[in-house]
């Protein structure tokens, strides 16, 4: 491939001028879509007098003929050059190359993004864990899993304040969140699962469940000592 066919149709062309070639970069491909000859020409007009763009006195202007050849890829004998582009397939040309540019440039991004921290998963299972390792560390920690509180018995000039310990559940249930975040992360856990066709699943009776679930708070209470401290009582 020659060093003309690599030209690519906005950049300076062999039949075109230094002059052809400047009217078309300051003058047309500078404006804002739908471009116009005839503007380039009059905003030229206007710098080139001194007077403001939109000037009164070229408002009526159209290009010349030299512009006119040079925006329809004409050479000086105002012949069509082979292979010649018009202006307004240049500036297209210009305006597919900005917008491809721009799309490169967010997929650059993009992938940036998506390539370092919380957007890769085991980023956010390591930050999981920890928040995990910190939870079950507090949960261990007593004065953290029994708060003080307060408690008022009685009313009016009889009440009296009472000072209770109250088991701090909310510690538990952000525990309980972050592994099942974990989990999810894992895709260890299904969410929404619906069962449908001839799939074998066991009949668990409503006993059965309420003695799951009673087993279930048993080893909770055991496991996290519920009962508050001894010597402490809600009153």
């Amino acid at each position: 491939m020659d060093e003309e066919q690599k030209r690519q149709p906005w950049e300076r062309q062999p039949w075109e001028t230094p002059t052809a070639f400047r009217r078309f970069t300051d003058y047309y491909l500078s404006q804002p879509q739908p471009r116009s000859v005839d503007l380039a020409y009059r905003n030229y007009l206007c710098k080139k007098r001194g007077l403001p763009q939109g000037h009164e006195s070229v408002n009526r202007k159209h290009a010349s003929g030299t512009w006119r050849r040079w925006a329809q890829g004409r050479d000086r004998y105002d012949q069509k050059v082979p292979g010649g582009f018009t202006w307004p397939e240049r500036g297209a040309a210009w305006d597919d190359h900005v917008a491809e540019q721009a799309r490169a440039a967010l997929a650059a991004r993009e992938a940036e993004v998506l390539a370092c921290g919380y957007a890769l998963y085991f980023e956010r299972i390591a930050d999981l864990k920890a928040l995990a390792d910190l939870l079950w560390e507090e949960i261990n920690t007593e004065k953290k899993r029994w708060l003080p509180d307060v408690k008022q018995i009685g009313s009016g000039e009889g009440a009296q304040r009472v000072d209770i310990v109250r088991f701090n559940a909310g510690l538990i249930n952000e525990f309980r969140e972050t592994l099942d975040d974990i989990a999810e992360e894992l895709g260890q856990r299904v969410k929404n699962l619906a069962l449908s066709g001839t799939v074998g699943v066991a009949s668990v009776t409503a006993d059965e469940l309420a003695e799951a679930r009673a087993r279930a708070e048993k080893w909770r209470a055991e496991r996290f000592r519920e009962d508050p401290p001894a010597g402490e009582t809600d009153g």
